[in-house]
């Protein structure tokens, strides 16, 4: 998955507790490693190499000092050795900013880490930026000048942050914040129960029971998982604009007014049985992917003969029945009716 949505990114694969395997152990483990995920796509040309050709780092869990500790293992050493071998390759360690910027970049750290902010707004760091030297140059605002900044603190995964309507007034300091908000949704509650499920089931069975076993979000529980005393109005729209970006849910816009929206979470979809989620009349579309008749294997994502071994990189196939859905929705198709979901 790395390796099809971040294509040229240095990839280290690292095994733990190398102190619980004995030699043989630890060739047995590699085997089984080369057979069962080495082999499965052309992700391992991607892999960082060690010394002795291996693609994968083994670190011991245990530090000098600790009972049973090796006196002489140094593999995290290694590996850090490693990390700092590519991370110096990397364009953008020497790309030059201005000081005033990284001066920024500090008081927003200091934000998140002393205050526990984990966003703010726009015009918060603007006047961030202002009390840190920013908007003295000839010709440029301070908005211009922090439009600028914000676009490589983005690329350089310093804050989340989009450029776009809707979704530029909210500057993200720690992706988890986002992380936290659409696994609420995207969840199966069953196994990962939170502490205000019983409150969503109470006060909107219907809507739960649609999202539970049709895969179907309504927009009248968004408050519920977004309540107003962690999230404003503004977020709970902006949190939505960026599943819908993002790929994770599909407004459905069908029968649909301004009080009550629609999207499918297509990872939520269950292989196992049919669900309704809207009404209208009942079609069955079989779809089935090849690459066989791709010119060469150099156009392809992944060879035939990964995918006949059963490699799909995680979270294509929702994706694709994402994307499918929203296209159909741009035709004068049937009303939609029955979903199933089957990855065979």
């Amino acid at each position: 998955s790395v390796y099809l949505f971040a294509p040229g990114a240095p990839i280290l694969l690292v095994g733990t507790h190398k102190d619980k395997l004995t030699d043989t152990q630890m060739k047995q483990a590699y085997s089984e490693l080369e057979k069962n995920v080495l082999s499965k796509g052309p992700s391992v040309e991607a892999l960082t190499r060690t010394k002795t050709g291996d693609y994968c780092f083994f670190i011991s869990n245990v530090t000098e000092g600790d009972e049973g500790s090796p006196q002489h293992d140094e593999s995290i050493k290694i590996l850090q050795i490693a990390i700092e071998r590519l991370a110096v390759k990397q364009p953008h360690v020497h790309e030059k900013v201005p000081i005033e910027w990284l001066r920024v970049r500090d008081c927003l750290s200091e934000l998140e880490k002393n205050q526990s902010r984990q966003r703010l707004t726009f015009k918060e760091v603007v006047d961030v930026a202002g009390l840190c030297g920013l908007g003295k140059l000839k010709g440029l605002s301070l908005e211009m000048e922090v439009t600028a900044m914000l676009q490589k603190f983005h690329e350089l995964d310093v804050v989340g942050w989009f450029d776009k309507d809707r979704l530029r007034d909210l500057v993200v300091l720690n992706t988890q914040w986002l992380i936290d908000a659409t696994s609420t949704i995207i969840r199966d509650p069953r196994l990962h129960p939170m502490a205000q499920d019983p409150k969503i089931r109470r006060k909107s069975k219907q809507a739960w029971e649609l999202l539970l076993n049709n895969a179907v979000l309504d927009s009248k529980l968004l408050p519920l998982f977004f309540p107003d005393d962690q999230y404003s109005e503004n977020e709970r729209t902006q949190l939505v604009v960026l599943m819908e970006m993002f790929g994770l849910i599909v407004n459905l816009h069908e029968n649909q007014d301004e009080a009550r929206k629609l999207w499918l979470v297509p990872s939520l979809l269950k292989g196992d049985k049919v669900t309704r989620s809207l009404g209208g009349n009942p079609a069955v579309c079989y779809l089935y992917f090849n690459v066989e008749s791709a010119e060469s294997d150099d156009h392809r994502v992944v060879s035939h003969e990964s995918l006949e071994d059963g490699f799909l990189p995680a979270g294509l196939f929702p994706r694709i029945i994402g994307n499918a859905v929203k296209w159909a929705q741009q035709t004068n198709g049937p009303q939609f009716g029955d979903w199933i979901l089957t990855n065979t």
